[in-house]
């Protein structure tokens, strides 16, 4: 949780990349709710970049996944 904290201090929360690594650790402390939002800021930013639908569509997906209080595992 910590380095993706740092990430996103370092990028001053403007990387998806890095916003996206904080909703994963967020989730995986069971802090869904702010997993969710990093996860909703991670797409805009995705967005905003120009990013096509399908770079943001995982994003999106996590998005939901820590709404539905589950945590994101890479298989």
């Amino acid at each position: 949780l910590g380095l993706a904290q740092q990430a996103c201090e370092q990028t001053n929360s403007s990387h998806p990349a890095a916003l996206d690594a904080l909703g994963a650790a967020l989730a995986l402390a069971g802090r869904f709710e702010e997993a969710a939002a990093a996860a909703d800021r991670a797409v805009a930013t995705a967005a905003a970049a120009g990013a096509a639908a399908e770079e943001q569509q995982p994003l999106a997906a996590r998005a939901a996944l820590y709404r539905q209080g589950r945590a994101y595992r890479e298989p």
